[in-house]
């Protein structure tokens, strides 16, 4: 669908969409999925379009949490020096999928303030995936709500879905659409690129004044997933 829609569009009239024929040239294929898959992490860097919860197992002897797939219950494979303090399931594996930890809530479903040096009961994001907590209290679970990434999109596989809102659409075919021209010699395909690329931020703006996608929305499945937790 995206390819096709590439075709009839943006790219009717290059050979890279095949003269408006539905289709992208084969060639081309890889390109333009690198090209979606940079466009879908700006979109996800930009809204939270995926919200996640991280299960977090608190150990003594640890005070900051690198929040990778290395210390994770399904990794099997790193050395057994690594710590699996990440309690995830096969079902569901942590894929270093996150981008920024929004709240971080306690096993009653309370929330932990996050930098706040005036309070004692602080935790800490000294970087993105990082969790700081001063005083480790073991055993116990803290719940980490973190804003995911998109599942990188493989141009092997033309069946993956891409799950963005409706109104997100247009903003990453956009952007697809600048990378294209961007990476084409002449001023008129420059001008092109800027076009393309200005529609994308129009339509970013748009969809944030008016919160289309509901960006201040909270974690739906955080209660589920601290009731759970045993």
């Amino acid at each position: 669908d995206l390819f096709k829609r590439l075709s009839y569009g943006e790219l009717s009239n290059l050979s890279i969409g095949e003269e408006g024929s539905g289709e992208i040239a084969t060639n081309s294929k890889a390109k333009i999925i690198e090209y979606a898959n940079d466009g879908l992490a700006r979109l996800f860097g930009r809204f939270v379009l995926k919200e996640k919860v991280l299960t977090l197992i608190q150990e003594t002897s640890v005070t900051k949490y690198h929040l990778s797939n290395k210390h994770a219950l399904t990794n099997t494979m790193g050395p057994l020096t690594d710590i699996r303090y990440i309690h995830d399931h096969d079902h569901d594996p942590f894929n270093d999928d996150l981008l920024r930890i929004l709240c971080v809530y306690a096993a009653d479903g309370s929330p932990y303030p996050l930098n706040d040096r005036h309070d004692p009961f602080s935790l800490f994001t000294p970087q993105f995936n990082i969790l700081q907590v001063p005083n480790p209290n073991h055993g116990y679970p803290v719940f980490i709500s973190y804003q995911a990434k998109h599942d990188e999109l493989d141009h092997l596989n033309e069946q993956m879905m891409i799950n963005i809102p409706f109104v997100l659409e247009a903003a990453l075919i956009s952007y697809i659409a600048h990378k294209v021209f961007f990476h084409m010699n002449g001023q008129d395909n420059a001008t092109k690129a800027a076009g393309h690329y200005n529609n994308y931020e129009a339509i970013c703006f748009d969809v944030l004044d008016k919160d289309l996608v509901s960006n201040s929305i909270s974690t739906s499945n955080l209660k589920f997933e601290i009731n759970g937790w045993s």
